[in-house]
């Protein structure tokens, strides 16, 4: 069976491995040509962009990053949809906004195709091992199709609903966990500094009320194993921090480029630029940041608001920029409409 893959970062790579393993036929793509050619090297055929893998194959999963890129690889330019996806099924596997499912899902399905999503838990190691744990999110019947691939990669597939009740699942697993890493590491440092030695304080925190899985499998490293990295800090902090936007909330399109982040954040290390901000949508001077309580960067010049996503925002905090709020300028006061001030006073409160 000949199977799409796009994404082949760490997750995507495991993944292209285990099912080629498994017999499976991969045909996969990714932004990056360093990842191409590392795939490429271990055998698996890379495809042109991902119109070309949608129209050989019948069932595509997909694996990367953020929101954004799984909107670009399906509805951007050579994008999954450009293809004749009739009658074919799309597994999403990322970790990504219940919105984003929700609004996919109508755009695949008005082309013939069917999609679920599939976010996992699990890391490097579950894949190869074929036991992640998938948080599916779609019709029952199209969840069955998928299991033909899921129950390769899987120790179980759970069906937590319609479409976006995956995505809600994984987000509220991850924040848990992102909480319990960091107060693994303050109970650590604690003992650590009352006398207490590494080993002494994970001997008994393994067997502890608050003991995981997750703590007993990295035990040996704490201890100062060599082991691959899974998960790294920025990853976690980009799953963990992610905001789970309300339904009602129309899609967030932000289109401020990396390069004009770039120079945004070099002025607020030099200064010049004052704060993070929050803004209500109608208020932003750009009005590209159509997403309800969005985020901006206030410059020191005359009203000019740049809007940034949440996690170009931890970047810039990370920097030393403060939150603050701004006052509106006379001029767009004059554009303003008074449920717009109120709206803007509301989040003040």
């Amino acid at each position: 069976m000949k199977i799409g893959l796009i994404g082949l970062g760490r997750m995507g790579g495991a993944i292209a491995q285990r099912l080629t393993e498994q017999g499976f036929e991969i045909v996969a793509w990714d932004h990056a040509e360093k990842a191409r050619q590392l795939a490429a090297g271990r055998g698996v055929r890379i495809a042109a962009n991902p119109k070309a893998i949608a129209a050989e194959t019948e069932m595509v999963i997909s694996i990367i990053t953020e929101d954004h890129g799984v909107w670009k690889v399906f509805t951007g330019p050579n994008g999954l949809l450009e293809a004749d996806v009739e009658g074919k099924l799309f597994i999403e596997m990322s970790t990504l906004q219940p919105t984003t499912g929700r609004e996919l899902a109508p755009l695949v399905e008005a082309k013939g195709a069917r999609l679920i999503e599939s976010p996992v838990l699990g890391t490097i190691p579950s894949v190869h091992e074929g036991k992640l744990f998938s948080l599916a999110g779609g019709r029952a019947e199209d969840i069955d199709r998928a299991r033909v691939v899921l129950d390769r990669l899987t120790r179980r597939v759970a069906h937590m609903g319609p479409h976006g009740s995956g995505y809600a699942m994984k987000l509220a697993v991850n924040l848990g966990l992102g909480a319990y890493i960091q107060a693994l590491s303050e109970s650590l440092a604690l003992g650590m500094k009352q006398g207490l030695t590494l080993e002494q304080m994970l001997d008994v925190l393994k067997e502890a009320p608050t003991a995981t899985g997750w703590l007993h499998s990295k035990i040996p490293v704490l201890l100062g194993a060599q082991a691959d990295v899974t998960l790294d800090i920025l990853t976690m902090r980009k799953i963990s921090c992610r905001p789970s936007r309300p339904a009602r909330a129309p899609a967030y399109r932000c289109r401020c480029r990396p390069a004009h982040w770039r120079r945004c954040l070099q002025r607020l290390r030099a200064g010049l630029a004052t704060a993070i901000l929050r803004i209500s949508p109608s208020l932003c001077v750009k009005r590209c940041c159509r997403i309800s309580n969005s985020l901006g960067v206030a410059w020191n010049e005359p009203e000019r608001i740049v809007p940034l996503d949440r996690a170009h925002v931890d970047l810039a905090q990370s920097a030393g920029a403060k939150p603050a709020h701004v006052l509106l300028s006379a001029s767009e006061r004059k554009v303003c409409s008074e449920q717009d001030l109120g709206r803007w006073h509301q989040l003040q409160q």
